[in-house]
């Protein structure tokens, strides 16, 4: 499995990010982490991959993370979360006991902010937490670069493109993740 994390002028964000990463409860062998940074900021997180890249938006970055990426199952994680320790393991579980293309996770959050985006008509399948098949993935012709701010739907979209293969993506309660990003949001451009 490979993790795909997005970043952008977040260093101690990413930090705390890749840290939850590297205490994972999978063997540190049977995965790797992927880190693409499109901030001016230096990012020193010691990671598998870090790739220094312009700033196209945040598909972009998922997109080059996923090419870059050497294992079969893509686990999207955004830069200002916490994985819990069993995360990899609860998502891959989840795959191997189902027949599925995709599963998202839970985020949690103090504040109400995340449960009213998952549950607003805007949002769905938030890349925060979730798991894809990589070549369903690249079946689907990965996320559409086209979706830049102020619109930024670009993991619904890479969803329902899912769907439309007649794939199934699940949910889990067990593969969690904390949002630790306050209120404020990335400016992508």
């Amino acid at each position: 499995v490979s993790t795909v994390t997005v970043t952008y002028n977040r260093p101690e964000m990413i930090q705390k990010c890749v840290e939850s990463l590297k205490t994972q409860s999978l063997k540190r062998d049977d995965y790797e982490i992927i880190v693409v940074n499109q901030g001016e900021d230096e990012v020193d997180v010691d990671v598998d991959s870090l790739i220094e890249a312009e700033d196209k938006g945040v598909a972009y970055g998922r997109n080059l993370g996923i090419k870059e990426a050497s294992g079969d199952l893509i686990a999207f994680i955004d830069d200002d979360c916490i994985a819990r320790e069993d995360w990899l393991e609860k998502g891959l579980e989840e795959l191997e006991e189902n027949d599925w293309a995709g599963v998202e996770g839970q985020v949690e959050d103090d504040s109400d902010r995340i449960d009213e985006w998952m549950e607003s008509d805007i949002w769905g399948f938030v890349t925060a937490n979730i798991f894809y098949r990589k070549d369903v993935l690249e079946e689907v012709g990965l996320f559409d670069e086209r979706f830049r701010p102020p619109i930024l739907r670009e993991d619904t979209d890479l969803a329902w493109s899912v769907l439309e293969l007649g794939e199934e993506i699940g949910s889990s309660e067990e593969v969690i993740v904390e949002h630790i990003g306050g209120e404020s949001t990335k400016n992508w451009k």
